[in-house]
Formats: structure tokens, C-alpha cells, sequence
């Protein structure tokens, strides 16, 4: 085994330590928190209330008849999905992908994470 095939090794035993302990789920959860606080979020439920709103309001059966409700949940998933898509997309990238905080405080965090799994089986 070459240095370089070692160094992955080790690097994906890394990886698989920091999700098994939690680490990654944490992280997880801290960005959805901060998602759902952020003026994306708002807009977001903004869209969906509306279009929910718009559509019973051109079928108010839609609420009662149970094939109409599964057709409409359908088309607001649809509607959802493409209005909500780059707002979600840009939000994702600007706060993980591009942000230098993140990326500094994921660099400290793995850094200690190391040091202290440096001595362990």
C-alpha cells in the first residue's frame, strides 16, 4: 500500500469517526436552524401559503374530496419545488459551499477532532 492510498484510508476513517460520533449530524442540525431563521425560510412559507391559498380558492372542494386533495398536494409539491428550488439552492450555496466561516470553523473542528482521535483503535 502506497503513502497515498494510506493517507485516503485514513482520511475516510476520519470521516466515518466524525459521523459516527454525531459530529456531522450536529452540524446538520445547526445549519437547518439557521436556515429556518433566515429571510429564505420566510420567503419560502410566503410561496407555499400563497399558493396553498390561491388554489383553494379556485377549488374549495379540493379540500374535502380526497382524490382532488392528493392532485393538489402533487401540484404544490411541483409549485414548491420549482419556485422554491433557487432560492434554496443560492441560500445552500452561499451559507456552506462558499461561506469561510463554515469552512474555517469545519477546518478547526476537524483539527481537534484529529488530535483527539489520534491515540484511538
Amino acid at each position: 500500500m502506497d503513502q497515498k492510498e494510506s493517507s485516503s484510508l485514513d482520511a475516510n476513517e476520519l470521516v466515518r469517526r466524525y459521523k459516527r460520533e454525531g459530529h456531522f449530524d450536529k452540524k446538520r442540525k445547526e445549519l437547518l436552524d439557521q436556515f429556518k431563521l433566515s429571510p429564505e425560510y420566510k420567503q419560502l412559507l410566503e410561496s407555499l401559503k400563497s399558493d396553498v391559498e390561491s388554489r383553494v380558492k379556485q377549488d374549495p372542494l379540493v379540500l374535502l374530496d380526497s382524490s382532488k386533495r392528493a392532485q393538489a398536494v402533487a401540484l404544490a409539491e411541483g409549485t414548491a419545488t420549482r419556485s422554491g428550488a433557487s432560492t434554496l439552492a443560492n441560500y445552500a450555496r452561499t451559507t456552506t459551499i462558499e461561506s469561510q466561516t463554515l469552512n474555517a470553523a469545519i477546518k478547526e473542528q476537524m483539527e481537534e477532532f484529529l488530535k483527539s482521535n489520534e491515540t484511538k483503535p
